[in-house]
């Protein structure tokens, strides 16, 4: 095994940034076929030696070879460097110039693996240079690249800046941003070294920006800035802040085969947790970090993670393990000088603690005479002071304590001084860094205008063209007149596209400052004002949305996608939002929807938009205390639908007009003329036919669209989207008993369309009013609850809050529907601690999709209850009540584990419920029965018994409620893959 005391021996180094080892195509090939016929080989550097031995031309070589000095650099460098002599020798001939440079590039990164930075530079740059002779400008960037690497870890680290400076001001200079997030990462580098750490900050976060931009998948980069980061925030005392990247780095690290990358990931996060003073939580990281580090010889990560071990087990009186690594870290010369004095006094320390002085006093004489060559102040050396003032303290030396203490607050003067300093270059680094900035902006504005120039010349020069053209061809046919037509619609719509986008935005950041100001403001002319801003707003919103629709129509990219499904059935869903809403305005909504029995294939986005066009108009355009009547029928296969609404004032010659694009009748209307002419395009795309006409004082629109009859004539509802496997699996499994929901809603046809979408996936139980729900909530137990709001008797709200308030219902999650709208009804769901909260008419996917992520949330806190041998409530994410009631189970077994007579029933009746219901609650909450959950605490709890080793089986069985010994085996080899007997052997 190579021993390696590099600082960033795996990942913190710059590998191949440009991915420069890339097999090509014939190698490629060569090398499965040997995989799969010739060789056979047992591995993948078999396979590539089978490679450079074979007759394929030179250039296909220089792949193989890379890939084997990458393949041995760690674990035999030597080896590696064979591999890249072989390189140099490929080239005698002059005949592979880029067989050399790809040489000098790995003679590079061997010496400085090898920490000879001198050499290592000279070969980056001979690599740089002889790319430009033979113009290969990218194998030049990676050269710069990684000797600036080399120079920031090992060498000079200000002759490091000149040479990013150029490669920066090149890249912006010509546009060029290819791999520009590995500058910035080295810029956060430099910085860092030179102790400026907002400055490293800025271009790490810089860096990390521009990969999620990009979607890089180089992970090895996003690890090294997440731990960068993290040692920064951590250097500011803001631990939060760097166990947020710790975290996000060890994501990243479980994409690594390499275990070597997650454990340098676990070292910095017990550090960072030792620093924030949370010792055992850095202990759960750096004993990991440790062991692994300690097997594989990697000395420098294996000491760091012994010293931070010693200091943490120090906090927490484990005095033995405190002195066993501070003493393994002070002993070994490989240790950095400030780990060993500081390991010292840590042992010193944990001495005093036992009583110890003399040893104490030894250790301690050791590390302060370590410190007197310490050539500049640091908190280090004022943490050895700290042990000094609390030896004196205790040996009674008061006197010389309260020097010691003068001492340490002079020590700290310096430091507080020195820091000042740091933040004043720091400062500096910022301003030159802006400077930077400003120049390469200035040259990019220097080669945009460059640019520009050239552009009007060629415009100029086009014009004169077409001109020239247009002159030449004035007399063409009418096919190329209607060409370009076509084409100027198309820009047309392009540019409506364009603007709805852009209007986004703004309206965004217009709406949600807006919300804040209304939810803070108490006073009621301010409030109606900022009603009025925030309505218009959302009028604006939706203007844009409809001119999106209208764009797609015209360019020809709105589709139709019909799907199978139940049309009055739909209808009477649609039409319930705007009930409730005529209902607000004063108006009276009249329906009739003719029930049809056959199914139909028509496109259900397209439907509603043209109804729910039609009828916001009527709703809009009614007075008070007037009529809106929607009627629907089907003949001849043909869907015929009418929306009339009375006191219309518009006249009769103005109906030519009404479907024109923003015409509206007087300049006191609300709208602006957008949803009908969209309405009348998705008509003409169902190839279906539009009319308009007042009778008496009623506007009627007649709607006439084909439908398609389908094969199931029997058929009531629309199809279910396909739902997610998770149910599909549950219908598999042994256990074929579905999931119950528990539909609660007054309007029947809501429930009927409800059970047809989920009566295929779910048991249905269903109640007209919310005091009914309530009634087979706490009798049934369902898997989740889909409720109405508005409901007689009792409101959904209320019974949300029962539900979640009481101990047998409180986990089952509730999802409320509502046909209002409004922010306040939202609001109020939320506040009945209600799990989702949907708007009707509601997509039947996104409904299917919740439901599935409700129980599969269950699902998960089931499977984690069967891989767990103690029940913890408190680790496993649920309410309250659950964890009352979860605790309250713990308290029953732990008084009747050892009585076999305690049953099922028994459990039942102690925790207050009926047998039934207990089975229930159990199987939602934790995936088991009553009988089952009992069985399985008793066998976990005899596991435990046996792991301590104090009993023999039978009196493990007697201990946990079995009589008989034999069926007690049985039971607990299902459960753990093996006997008692076996188990207690393995542990």
């Amino acid at each position: 095994m190579h021993k390696t005391n590099l600082k960033y021996p795996i990942i913190f180094v710059y590998k191949n940034p440009l991915n420069k080892i890339k097999l090509t195509k014939i190698t490629t090939l060569i090398v499965c076929i040997l995989h799969l016929t010739l060789v056979k080989s047992s591995n993948y550097a078999d396979s590539l030696q089978q490679i450079v031995k074979s007759n394929i031309p030179v250039n296909d070589k220089i792949d193989a070879y890379h890939e084997l000095f990458n393949y041995y650099i760690y674990s035999d460098p030597e080896k590696a460097k064979k591999y890249n002599q072989t390189l140099y020798n490929l080239n005698k001939d002059k005949s592979c110039p880029t067989c050399e440079i790809y040489a000098d590039l790995e003679n590079g990164d061997y010496y400085s693996m090898m920490m000879d930075s001198k050499k290592a530079i000279y070969y980056f740059d001979q690599s740089a240079t002889k790319s430009l002779k033979i113009k290969n400008y990218e194998m030049y960037e990676v050269a710069k690249i990684e000797k600036i690497n080399t120079l920031i870890q090992l060498a000079e680290k200000d002759n490091a800046l000149q040479d990013l400076d150029e490669l920066i001001l090149n890249k912006k200079a010509t546009k060029n941003e290819v791999n520009i997030e590995y500058i910035y990462a080295l810029y956060g580098d430099f910085y860092n070294s030179k102790n400026y750490k907002h400055s490293a900050q800025h271009y790490y976060l810089k860096s990390l920006e521009i990969m999620e931009k990009i979607k890089s998948d180089d992970y090895k980069l996003k690890i090294k800035l997440n731990l960068g980061l993290a040692t920064l925030y951590s250097s500011q005392r803001n631990y939060k802040k760097a166990k947020e990247f710790i975290n996000k780095a060890l994501v990243l690290a479980d994409l690594d085969e390499n275990q070597s990358t997650k454990m340098i990931v676990f070292n910095l996060g017990g550090v960072v947790e030792s620093l924030a003073e949370h010792p055992k939580e850095a202990i759960k990281y750096l004993e990991k970090s440790y062991s692994f580090f300690k097997t594989n010889e990697v000395i420098n990560y294996q000491l760091e993670a012994a010293h931070f071990l010693g200091k943490c087990y120090l906090e927490t009186n484990d005095l033995e393990k405190a002195i066993f690594y501070s003493n393994m870290v002070a002993n070994d010369s490989n240790s950095h000088p400030s780990s060993r004095y500081m390991s010292l006094a840590y042992a010193a320390h944990a001495q005093l603690k036992q009583g110890k002085l003399a040893l104490a006093r030894e250790n301690l004489d050791k590390a302060l005479n370590m410190t007197k060559m310490v050539p500049t102040p640091n908190k280090y050396v004022g943490q050895v002071y700290k042990v000094e003032i609390a030896f004196l303290t205790e040996t009674k030396q008061f006197e010389a304590a309260l020097q010691k203490k003068a001492a340490l607050d002079t020590l700290n003067e310096q430091l507080k001084k020195k820091t000042d300093i740091d933040l004043l270059n720091d400062l500096e680094a910022k301003y030159e860094s802006k400077k930077k900035e400003e120049q390469i902006k200035s040259l990019t504005a220097q080669s945009a205008i460059d640019k520009k120039i050239k552009y009007i010349y060629l415009a100029l020069l086009a014009l004169l063209i077409i001109l020239a053209l247009s002159t030449l061809y004035v007399y063409s046919n009418k096919i190329k007149t209607a060409k370009k037509l076509k084409e100027l619609n198309e820009m047309k719509s392009k540019f409506f596209t364009n603007v709805a986008h852009e209007f986004r935005t703004p309206l965004t950041l217009i709406s949600s400052p807006l919300q804040s100001l209304m939810a803070e403001t108490k006073d009621s002319d301010q409030l109606t004002k900022l009603s009025l801003i925030d309505k218009s707003s959302n009028r604006m919103i939706d203007l844009v949305d409809q001119l999106l629709e209208l764009s797609k129509l015209e360019s020809g990219k709105l589709k139709l996608f019909p799907k199978e499904g139940n049309i009055s059935t739909f209808l009477k869903a649609l039409l319930e939002p705007f009930k409730f809403q005529a209902e607000v305005n004063n108006l009276t909504f009249n329906s009739n929807v003719q029930v049809i029995q056959k199914s139909y294939s028509y496109d259900h986005d397209v439907i509603e938009k043209i109804v729910g066009n039609l009828l916001s108009n009527a709703i809009k355009y009614t007075p008070l205390n007037e009529t809106i009547v929607f009627t629907s029928s089907i003949d001849n296969d043909k869907l015929h639908l009418t929306i009339s609404n009375s006191g219309t004032k518009i006249k009769k010659e103005e109906l030519p007009k009404i479907f024109e694009r923003f015409y509206q009748t007087n300049e006191s209307n609300h709208g602006v003329g957008i949803g009908l002419a969209l309405v009348k395009e998705l008509v003409q795309l169902c190839q279906g036919k539009i009319d308009v006409y007042i009778e008496q004082d009623s506007l009627i629109f007649n709607v006439l669209l084909p439908l398609e009859i389908t094969n199931n004539a029997q058929h009531a509802v629309e199809d279910a989207p396909q739902i997610d496997t998770f149910i599909t699996d549950l219908e598999e499994t042994k256990n074929t008993e579905l999931p119950v929901l528990l539909i609660i809603d007054d309007n029947t046809d809501v429930r009927t369309l409800l059970k047809s979408i989920l009566g295929a996936h779910y048991q249905i139980i269903e109640a007209e009013n919310g005091k009914k729900g309530w009634e087979l909530a706490q009798k049934e137990i369902p898997n989740c609850v889909i409720c109405d709001v508005r409901m007689p008797e009792m409101d959904g709200f209320e019974l949300t809050k029962l539900i979640k308030n009481n101990e047998l219902t409180s986990f089952i999650p509730v999802i409320l529907l509502t046909a209002s709208t409004s922010d306040d009804a939202h609001l109020e769901g939320l506040k009945s601690t209600a799990d989702v909260f949907l708007t009707k008419p509601f997509k039947n996917d996104i409904l299917i999709a919740t439901i599935n992520q409700l129980i599969l949330e269950r699902k998960k806190l089931q499977q984690r209850y069967s891989q767990e041998l103690v029940l913890r409530p408190l680790d496993i994410k649920i309410n309250s009540l659950d964890e009352k009631f979860i605790a309250k189970l713990q308290q029953i077994l732990e008084k009747e584990m050892a009585n076999p007579d305690f049953s099922s029933t028994d459990f039942a009746l102690e925790i207050g419920m009926s047998r039934m219901q207990l089975h229930r609650k159990l199987k939602s909450l934790l995936g088991v029965s009553s009988t089952e959950f009992l069985r399985n605490e008793r066998l976990k709890a005899a596991s435990n018994i046996i792991k301590n080793g104090t009993e023999n089986i039978s009196d493990v069985a007697y201990a946990v409620g079995f009589n008989n010994i034999s069926y007690f085996s049985k039971c607990f080899k299902e459960m753990f893959g093996c006997s008692p007997t076996e188990y207690s052997e393995k542990s």
